[in-house]
């Protein structure tokens, strides 16, 4: 969770601020594990660790009855304990069984989005006018993507038809000017471009908005390619089953 996000968060979520330690620290080790939590229900989910934590300080844990039919993987029941236990080193609690219990109800449904993610994973097509790109592809492949690097010189203006041939999720395009070829890809194909775009975040803050193909001056670096790839997993993971 970048600073951006978190200072978002803070502002929806009441109290968030003064659990910001636990709740960045949360964020990385679910993160580590490959599991991520989507934007619609980030609200949601933050605000259960959130009203924890404080039922933690005023001593007023849950004490009900677990649900016995409720079904979690084992994965997910081990990662559970493993958070709790490495919670604790940065901050002394204990936690009810049925506190526990819940908390293992949201990291299996975080298991269960994974899954849907996993099913198929994002196709991206990269367009760079020196025919490079393979930095790029090696972050988005590192983010659960799949990547094809158009070869050859001028290769940023053939972006739109591989991407039409391949049935591609996402295209990037890179040249002096900030990404003719998405231009190009959006007059003969639709695809919603945008342009000229000079910062890794800038790219993040596009697929937030939505476009198809974004144009980029010459940045091909794994960040880039990891960073929009796992945002566009975020925002469109359901619509990958």
């Amino acid at each position: 969770m970048d600073d951006i996000e978190l200072k978002s968060l803070i502002s929806q979520i009441e109290n968030m601020e003064k659990y910001e330690i636990e709740v960045k620290f949360i964020d990385d080790f679910l993160k580590s594990e490959n599991l991520r939590v989507k934007e619609a229900s980030k609200g949601f989910f933050w605000n259960h660790f959130v009203t924890l934590f404080e039922r933690i300080d005023a001593d007023e844990m849950n004490t009900l009855d677990i649900d016995e039919t409720f079904v979690a993987e084992q994965q997910a029941i081990d990662l559970t304990s493993k958070l709790k236990n490495e919670l604790m080193k940065i901050r002394k609690f204990s936690v009810t069984e049925f506190e526990e219990f819940l908390i293992l109800i949201y990291i299996q449904i975080l298991f269960n989005e994974r899954k849907k993610k996993e099913m198929k994973k994002p196709l991206i097509v990269i367009g760079h006018r020196l025919g490079k790109g393979n930095n790029v592809a090696k972050g988005i492949v590192k983010a659960g993507g799949e990547a094809i690097v158009i070869e050859g010189v001028a290769a940023d203006m053939r972006l739109g038809d591989v991407m039409k041939e391949k049935n591609a999720d996402l295209g990037i395009s890179f040249c002096g000017s900030g990404g003719a070829g998405a231009i190009t890809a959006h007059n003969k194909y639709g695809y919603k471009a945008k342009h000229n775009l000079r910062t890794v975040e800038a790219g993040v803050q596009a697929i937030k908005e939505g476009y198809e193909v974004i144009g980029f001056g010459f940045m091909d670096t794994e960040e880039l390619g990891e960073k929009l790839t796992l945002k566009y997993l975020e925002m469109h993971g359901d619509k990958n089953e």
